[in-house]
């Protein structure tokens, strides 16, 4: 029985020497590295150029005193009382800055552009007891600027955000009543430079390490002008048009600083 036990504890020690002996002649091998992943940085300042299309409504209101008589005063009131739709052509160029917190990307931008709506309409009618005129109304507007915060989130390259602030525009309103037969006609027009309000949404998609593309709509709302002025038969015009616009524009911009981060 005890040679039995020391034949097994035999055995024993020799298959530990040959294990630690087996491990001691194998090489050490360190663990791979982490591997940080390149992540794209929104991060730093940028400047761009875009370009876009803009349409609108405005809501034009004249109230007529005087001069006509009652009924043609208030037929001279609903012609020139009516909605025009401007539109056209946008494009400029943008500036900001980013800063990016995990996914998230807050930002601040501003704009300048040219921002070419037009609209306007003639309206041929003929006066309660006789005689025809014609009424025309303009709105256009020349140029745009807006300053607006930007908040987003990031899937590395790809950026959703929702944006608002100031809107600024020139808005230049033009009203004629034409009467080749009495004479009483009435030139008027008006150019103010009106802030509002903007708001909107777009998405950016960084396809180079400092150069990415953007999609972007905004509604702005810049309230309303008003005039008065006197025709040649003394009546006195009172009159205002609003102005609300979308934006629909696609832009570039160069980011400057460094395109990527290393992210475990």
């Amino acid at each position: 029985m005890n040679r039995s036990l020391l034949a097994g504890a035999g055995l024993i020690a020799m298959a530990t020497s040959a294990s630690a002996a087996d491990l001691a002649a194998r090489p050490y091998t360190k663990a791979p590295p982490m591997v940080a992943a390149a992540v794209y940085d929104w991060t730093g300042f940028y400047v761009g150029l875009n370009a876009g299309y803009g349409w609108g409504r405005s809501n034009l209101d004249t109230a007529v005193v005087g001069g006509f008589g009652s009924p043609n005063q208030a037929l001279v009131s609903a012609l020139d009382t009516l909605k025009l739709s401007p539109s056209g052509f946008t494009g400029g160029g943008q500036a900001g800055y980013n800063w990016q917190s995990g996914n998230w990307v807050f930002g601040v931008e501003a704009d300048f552009e040219y921002f070419g709506l037009r609209a306007s309409q003639t309206t041929p009618s003929v006066f309660v007891g006789g005689g025809n005129f014609a009424v025309f109304n303009q709105v256009k507007t020349d140029w745009l600027f807006t300053a607006r915060p930007r908040v987003g989130y990031a899937f590395d390259r790809s950026l959703l955000y929702v944006t608002g602030g100031v809107a600024v525009t020139d808005i230049k309103y033009t009203s004629n009543l034409i009467d080749p037969v009495f004479g009483t006609s009435n030139a008027a027009s008006t150019t103010q430079t009106k802030a509002g309000w903007t708001v909107g949404a777009g998405w950016e998609y960084a396809f180079l390490n400092n150069w990415s593309a953007k999609l972007e709509y905004l509604y702005a709302d810049f309230g309303s002008v008003s005039m008065t002025s006197i025709g040649g038969n003394g009546a006195v015009f009172n009159q205002k048009a609003s102005l609300t616009t979308s934006i629909a524009r696609a832009g570039i911009n160069y980011k400057f600083g460094g395109p990527v981060v290393a992210r475990y």
